[in-house]
């Protein structure tokens, strides 16, 4: 299964609105996918925030997008997942 992934980063700006900064479009498999949705909980336990959204797909129910801010609030990026 390859699965399409587009990241988006954001910067927070002196004004206290993200701004983005890049975005990346590239293909995964299966098992970059999965390291990805593991690593939850070590951002987590690094004080950061993240909210996962899961979705009914072909291959079953699985996280399409993932929210993610630093611990220091400056910073945050979207993963949005397309599965082929």
């Amino acid at each position: 299964m390859n699965i399409e992934m587009i990241k988006t980063s954001y910067r927070l700006n002196p004004d206290n609105v993200f701004e983005q900064t890049e975005q990346e479009q590239r293909t995964i498999n299966e098992e970059h996918y999965q390291n990805i949705i593991e690593a939850k909980q070590f951002f987590l336990n690094l004080g950061g925030t993240e909210k996962h959204f899961k979705k009914r797909t072909p291959y079953g129910n699985k996280v399409v997008k993932i929210i993610s801010i630093s611990p220091d609030k400056t910073m945050q990026s979207i993963y949005d997942f397309k599965f082929n």
